[in-house]
């Protein structure tokens, strides 16, 4: 026999303990709007009275709605690349250059984060300061000119 409680015998306020646990992790990961997490807490905390109640095999419609919530973007999609930053739309952060956020943290490549968010495929993820500084590092160090007698001679 396991020393591990079963989940039928946790009371009301175990519940209640383990929805607002849940729902701090989620929240510590995650960008909501203040107005929707009361409705967060009651669907975790439906789901957890479900299991108790002997349920475990619970409609996916319900399972898909708490895996992925759908959420508010922090910005605009279309303001979030500003001048010296680029906001994440799924978390919020911001940072100079979003390509290996998105893929760290999100597991996204950048043509599915544009399709997510329905932005242009030419829009560029990094911030227009930084992509102006390093065009400027580019320009003083020479590279893309055309300097005589350097590079490979056509024939």
């Amino acid at each position: 026999m396991s020393d591990q409680t079963d989940v039928d015998t946790f009371p009301d306020t175990t519940l209640i303990e383990l929805t607002a646990g849940v729902v701090q992790s989620y929240l510590t990961n995650n960008q909501m709007q203040p107005d929707q997490v009361p409705h967060l807490m009651q669907q975790v905390h439906d789901k957890f009275a479900h299991l108790q109640a002997g349920q475990g095999t619970a409609d996916t419609s319900t399972t898909a709605d708490t895996s992925e919530p759908q959420h508010e973007p922090p910005v605009k999609p279309r303001n979030s690349v500003r001048k010296n930053d680029v906001v994440c739309l799924e978390c919020g952060k911001t940072f100079q250059t979003l390509k290996r956020h998105i893929r760290t943290e999100h597991g996204m490549d950048e043509s599915a984060y544009k399709a997510r968010w329905d932005l242009p495929a030419s829009m560029k993820l990094v911030a227009k300061s930084y992509s102006e500084k390093r065009s400027q590092m580019a320009k003083d160090l020479g590279l893309g000119e055309n300097s005589a007698g350097r590079g490979r001679k056509k024939q």
